[in-house]
Order: C-alpha cells, then sequence, then structure tokens
C-alpha cells in the first residue's frame, strides 16, 4: 500500500522497493530563507535563479530524503501558494499572467509523479518570471519612483527607514532594499542618509539655524549623529563646511 501511493514520486510501471519508500524523514526541506530568496527571485523576474532553487529544493527533498507520500503534495502546493503569494504582494492580479480558467493545483493533481509536479510547477514560475520580465521596466519605474518620492517627502521623520517605507507600500523590507540596491547600486539607509545631509546643506546657508534645529529638520535627531554623518559622508564636520560657506559669501 505504501508503495502504491508512492508512485506519485518514483513514477508509474516503476519497481518500488520498501526501503525506498521507509519514511526515514518526517519533513521537507523548504525554510524560510530559500523561499524568501524564490519570492525576491521572481519579483524580479530572475528565471534562471528561480529555475536553480527548484532545482535545489527538488533534489534535496526527492534524492536526499524519502518523503511521505502526502508530504510530497504539501511541499508541491506549498512551492505554489508561494508564487501565488508573490503575485499579491506585488500587487498583480494572477489573471493578467494567466488566463481566467487556469488552476495551478488542479494542473499539479494531474500529474503522475513528483517529477512531472515539478516540471509543471518550474513552468509556471517560468510564465510568472517572463511576464514579470516584459513589465519590468515600467512597473520598476513606478515602484523606484515612489520610494525616492516617499524618502523626500519624509526625510525629516526620525523613524524613515526601509521598515517604515515597506509598511508604508504593504511591502517586505527585504525585497524594497534588494529592488533598490538593484534599480539604483545603492543601499537605501545609505540613500536616505544622502537626502538627509544633502538638506542639511540647505538649511545651513541659514546663519541663525543651529546645528541641533537643522539636525531635528532632516530627522537625524542631534546634533552629534549630524556632525558625524556629516563628516562620514562629504569629508569634513559641519562646522567647516559652513565656514567655506561664509568664506564665499565675504568673497562674493
Amino acid at each position: 500500500m505504501a508503495a502504491c501511493d508512492y508512485k506519485i514520486v518514483m513514477g508509474k510501471g516503476k519497481i518500488i522497493n520498501y526501503e525506498d519508500v521507509k519514511e526515514n524523514n518526517k519533513n521537507y526541506f523548504y525554510p524560510l530563507d530559500v523561499e524568501q530568496q524564490l519570492v525576491n527571485s521572481v519579483k524580479v523576474g530572475d528565471k534562471q535563479n528561480v529555475e536553480k532553487l527548484l532545482s535545489h529544493l527538488f533534489d534535496e527533498n526527492f534524492n536526499n530524503r524519502r518523503l511521505p507520500y502526502k508530504l510530497v503534495q504539501c511541499l508541491f502546493f506549498d512551492i505554489m501558494s508561494t508564487a501565488i503569494k508573490t503575485l499579491d504582494e506585488i500587487k498583480i492580479d494572477y489573471k493578467e499572467v494567466f488566463c481566467e480558467e487556469f488552476d495551478p493545483i488542479s494542473h499539479l493533481l494531474t500529474c503522475d509523479n513528483a517529477k512531472d509536479m515539478y516540471d509543471e510547477l518550474t513552468r509556471i514560475y517560468t510564465i510568472i518570471c517572463n511576464y514579470i520580465q516584459h513589465n519590468r521596466r515600467s512597473h520598476n519605474r513606478i515602484l523606484l519612483d515612489k520610494i525616492i518620492n516617499y524618502v523626500n517627502s519624509n526625510y525629516s521623520d526620525e523613524n524613515l527607514c526601509v521598515q517604515s517605507i515597506a509598511e508604508y507600500y504593504n511591502m517586505n523590507p527585504s525585497y524594497i532594499s534588494y529592488f533598490f540596491k538593484e534599480q539604483t547600486g545603492e543601499n537605501l539607509n545609505d540613500y536616505i542618509t544622502k537626502i538627509r545631509i544633502e538638506k542639511a546643506k540647505e538649511y545651513m546657508n541659514d546663519v541663525n539655524m543651529s546645528l541641533s534645529e537643522i539636525a531635528a529638520k532632516v530627522g537625524l535627531g542631534s546634533d552629534n549623529r549630524l556632525i558625524r554623518l556629516f563628516k562620514k559622508e562629504m569629508g569634513i564636520t559641519p562646522g567647516r563646511y559652513r565656514s567655506s560657506l561664509q568664506s564665499k559669501i565675504i568673497e562674493t
């Protein structure tokens, strides 16, 4: 009976030894970090890395582990669920990618064995990645502009960070960070600091504003933090920068 159930893993017409279906592992391999890598790769349409991750999951679960029949199904449905949740997270309607009649669960259930299920999952993920790649430029530009505009509008908020931006747009913080770095080559936290320093430089033209006031205006909280980050970003202290501004005014 165990061998009959296990045909979904081995495929029909195969001789199945009882030792091959003996349940040595009670859990399938699909850790959160691997799922997050899969999610991030799908979101940017990285088809090669998606295929690599799916291949790794298949190899680990079916070549290195002896999964019971029910867990085989659970694993594949779990991976399929990741794809559906990812589309929802990046606000892409499932019907835009697949026809309205397409039911991925039904397609998986019609597969005779694990290899067919793996091939079907890979095909579904490939379709999603191709869709995202095709629409990537306009989608990425819109999201990047949203992040940049949000930073420029909220730099004075001391709590502004990757987490707060992700919460505002109802997105995953690690994806927001990954996306911004991929699009600009710059760390998002570094970009926030850069904008704050640029705004601080503008405020320094007003000789009546103290460093503490400027720090509060740009969301840095204290003059000590402003001095430290300003020197790191500009190579000189705010005081020296301000002096250089005054010197130019006198010379003019």
